[in-house]
């Protein structure tokens, strides 16, 4: 968990910037969805439970996973790596991060991560990017691949972390995957319950999966669990 401070990150007011933008951006690239639009979750018992296993949607191309190499030097390199994203665009490490180290280098999902990256996930994208620069969010739609269903998923990378996500008063639960580590779960606002961001710190700021069900009978858990997948989805790229 990043220990980075308010101070460091910028004003309180900036930080209070930042979380409105986040809805800000939902609702901007969400713009068109209908109220009963499909919720892409997969509900488990608690949102605290250990998630045992994860999987790509049914419909999700296989990615291979084959090493090339077989060797224990190289099966020992991979083991001692840090935890990381594996994108084709490069590796984003988890971590804590320093807002002055990486103003200006926050990571874009939306750019950063391809088309077939989107795929092997069951997800595509129209590519269009919706960024705030003043409070540095990316964020942009994702659709069920092969699907008319209107997109309730939003990816983003931004420049908050968990202590900031706490001190602004949102509903935040750390440590909610196995998979992930450091990964938690917060809704910008307390009262937005039908919005929940499955967020991890990075070397290259934060890095969300975000699902939205306005106007559903699904509860803030049964989001916050779907987030919590998709998330690991994307972790678990190769």
């Amino acid at each position: 968990m990043s220990r980075r401070t308010t101070d460091s990150w910028g004003t309180t007011e900036s930080a209070r910037a930042f979380f409105a933008a986040s809805g800000a951006v939902l609702v901007a690239v969400l713009a068109g969805c209908s109220s009963g639009g499909s919720l892409l979750v997969n509900p488990a018992p608690a949102l605290n439970s250990a998630v045992a296993e994860t999987h790509a949607p049914a419909n999700a191309p296989q990615r291979d996973t084959t090493d090339p190499t077989d060797s224990s030097e190289s099966t020992s390199t991979r083991q001692d790596a840090p935890p990381a994203f594996h994108f084709e665009s490069g590796d984003v490490v988890l971590g804590d991060f320093v807002y002055e180290d990486v103003k200006g280098n926050i990571f874009n999902p939306c750019e950063e991560i391809s088309a077939e990256e989107f795929a092997a996930i069951g997800f595509e994208t129209d590519g269009a990017v919706l960024n705030r620069r003043v409070e540095e969010i990316n964020g942009c739609a994702l659709y069920p691949a092969g699907s008319d269903s209107d997109g309730t998923v939003l990816v983003t990378g931004g420049s908050a972390n968990l202590a900031e996500v706490s001190q602004q008063g949102a509903i935040a639960v750390a440590d909610v995957s196995d998979i992930v580590p450091g990964a938690y779960t917060y809704s910008p606002k307390p009262e937005d319950t039908d919005l929940c961001f499955a967020s991890v710190d990075t070397e290259r700021g934060q890095i969300s999966m975000a699902t939205f069900a306005r106007g559903t009978t699904h509860s803030f858990t049964d989001l916050c669990l779907g987030a919590i997948q998709h998330l690991e989805n994307l972790y678990q790229l190769k």
